[in-house]
């Protein structure tokens, strides 16, 4: 540790030369995006939610995944998620408009101030299961998200998953029986795939349960399906920077799967958001005072806003580092 030379520090390496920016989130160097690929997204994901491990009880911990309409056809099932909308009873309306399922994110932090309930609705926010007796800053919202699910579907139709940052929302669409995959960003189609593409790039056969992953992180929409990349989509956000939003209020899901005409098991699906970036006050906006040397790295902890790091040390040399940790 470069305070301490007598213990040792485990952090991450996030630049080695260059100008070092945060920008709402997300790390710069020399005024360019720093970008992580689908696989170190899976390597630094925080965990925001695990279907898998519901509360034993529902009485009064209802699912957070859920319609919004009193005649949907999403089921519940000890997996996930069921909606059969090839069902004869399904309405004239929903068979048109299609079944959505969203997520709802819950407060779920300790001692909240005013009181709330545990399931009171959220944005995901940059909270941290460890370290929570440290002081910070308020808590921000956080729109880079990865969702995973098992996808088995049956029959003639489409299906899709949404993602929502607050400002920006981008919809990857699969139709069957052929199989077109589609994105759309704020309704806009912005890229697409036909069947047989799709499995040449993917060596899958469409019959098979796909496990599917929708990302948005660092300004780029990622998807994969069987651990194979699908898309990788690089965006403006619409509204310049993303708005880190209050935690309460009215909030659009920022999750959510749709059908029209199929049926849909939807399983085990889980929710990591990427690290969040800020300054060592806690700013959305900051600039390292100088820009990195040679042989120096820029070093960041995980719990970002109480690590002690290179935004409060200063550029960490090589000749200290020790080697990386498995």
């Amino acid at each position: 540790a470069p305070h301490d030379p007598d213990r040792l520090a485990v952090k991450r390496l996030v630049a080695r030369s260059g100008q070092v920016e945060i920008r709402d989130g997300d790390v710069f160097v020399d005024g360019k995006i720093q970008r992580k690929t689908l696989p170190q997204l899976r390597e630094l994901q925080i965990l925001v939610h695990d279907d898998r491990y519901r509360p034993q009880s529902t009485a009064d911990l209802p699912d957070r995944w859920r319609s919004s309409h009193t005649d949907s056809l999403w089921r519940t099932t000890s997996t996930g998620y069921r909606c059969d909308a090839r069902a004869a009873k399904h309405g004239a309306a929903l068979s048109l408009a299609g079944d959505w399922l969203e997520y709802t994110q819950w407060t779920c932090w300790p001692n909240p101030s005013p009181p709330m309930p545990r399931t009171q609705a959220a944005g995901i926010l940059d909270h941290y299961g460890y370290n929570q007796n440290l002081s910070r800053s308020g808590l921000n919202r956080v729109g880079d998200i990865l969702l995973r699910s098992a996808l088995t579907v049956d029959g003639k139709g489409v299906v899709a998953l949404r993602s929502d940052t607050g400002v920006d929302r981008f919809q990857l669409e699969l139709t069957y029986p052929d199989t077109a995959c589609r994105l759309y960003h704020n309704g806009e189609l912005v890229w697409q795939a036909l069947a047989v593409r799709l499995c040449t790039r993917l060596g899958t056969r469409l019959s098979q349960p796909w496990v599917i992953e929708l990302a948005v992180c660092d300004q780029q929409v990622l998807a994969a399906i069987n651990g194979a990349g699908l898309l990788e989509y690089r965006f403006q956000p619409t509204a310049g920077p993303r708005p880190l939003l209050p935690p309460l209020g009215p909030l659009v899901p920022p999750l959510a799967v749709w059908t029209r005409g199929l049926r849909v098991q939807f399983d085990a699906p889980r929710i990591d958001r990427d690290v969040s970036y800020l300054g060592p006050a806690g700013e959305h906006r900051w600039v390292a005072p100088q820009p990195l040397g040679p042989d120096q790295w820029f070093a960041v902890g995980d719990n970002v806003p109480v690590s002690v790091d290179s935004r409060r040390l200063g550029p960490v040399a090589s000749d200290l580092m020790l080697g990386p940790v498995y």
